[in-house]
């Protein structure tokens, strides 16, 4: 998958507002980010809690990783969406837009 794809999947999953910063794409729920998209990197980084964090970095080593700071503890992760499947990267992003939007409702 790349970015292009990625991009033009995303309008379809819900209703969500987005910002640039410095290359970064933000997409956020009532301003809770679960999305950026960093294309310099090639990577997104999403929102996950702890036990699918855990799931999706043993389903792809190397591929998928937990931020390498304090943000990785609160479920930042990180996908090299270029070596996975659309599904898999699909479920990640459903899986963090979840997570942030029952957070929001809490």
């Amino acid at each position: 998958m790349n970015f292009e794809e990625l991009e033009q999947q995303l309008p379809s999953m819900g209703k969500f507002t987005f910002s640039d910063r410095k290359g970064i794409r933000s997409y956020k729920f009532k301003g809770a980010v679960f999305l950026t998209i960093n294309r310099g990197q090639s990577r997104i980084c999403l929102r996950l809690p702890a036990v699918e964090q855990s799931v999706f970095i043993d389903f792809a080593p190397g591929i998928i990783w937990k931020v390498p700071n304090q943000w990785g503890n609160y479920g930042w992760t990180l996908f090299s969406i270029e070596k996975l499947e659309w599904e898999v990267v699909q479920e990640g992003i459903m899986t963090a837009m979840n997570y942030v939007i029952v957070r929001k409702q809490s």
